[in-house]
């Protein structure tokens, strides 16, 4: 069931398969990524931060994404409420480079897209540190949109945009 459900959503994403592929999330995925800095500190302030994402997250709602053999993207949508979820994403370094970050940049907007459908939610929400410019640049890429802010939120004090997007 799993891998059907695997290739329906790489359909849907537009990767290969092959070179340009997802696999189900699993927690020792988050070991082998070239964490950024910004995603670093989680491990710092969560105990067993992937055993947790591992635990949390919707059924069948996590994936890691492979560029030619390397784990360069972990997300998935953590279950909040019946029909409500928080989105999450792990980049590598790796997509700081545009011919990795294109393919998972569309892979990952196109899993939004049809995440409602999928996952039978009316929402998906995620929170963003302001200071991490990359991630708040790409949330509203995925078609979010800003709520707020959520003031001195994170682990580290620092203030978190709050941003959802509705089924239309």
């Amino acid at each position: 069931m799993v891998d059907l459900q695997i290739e329906r959503i790489e359909k849907l994403m537009g990767l290969d398969g092959v070179n340009k592929k997802i696999t189900p999330f699993h927690p020792k995925h988050l070991w082998l990524i070239n964490l950024r800095d910004h995603e670093k500190k989680y491990f710092d302030y969560i105990p067993n931060y992937e055993t947790y994402l591992a635990k949390n997250t919707i059924h069948n709602a996590a994936y890691t994404g492979f560029y030619f053999g390397k784990p360069v993207v972990s997300f998935g949508l953590l279950n909040m409420f019946p029909g409500v979820a928080e989105a999450w994403l792990i980049p590598s370094k790796e997509l700081n480079n545009i011919k990795v970050a294109l393919p998972f940049h569309r892979a990952t907007k196109a899993f939004f897209d049809n995440a409602f459908h999928l996952f039978n939610l009316r929402r998906i929400e995620c929170t963003v540190d302001v200071t991490n410019k990359d991630a708040l640049k790409w949330i509203e890429t995925m078609l979010f949109t800003k709520d707020g802010i959520k003031q001195k939120f994170g682990p580290d004090g620092h203030d978190y945009a709050m941003y959802s997007r509705l089924k239309q």
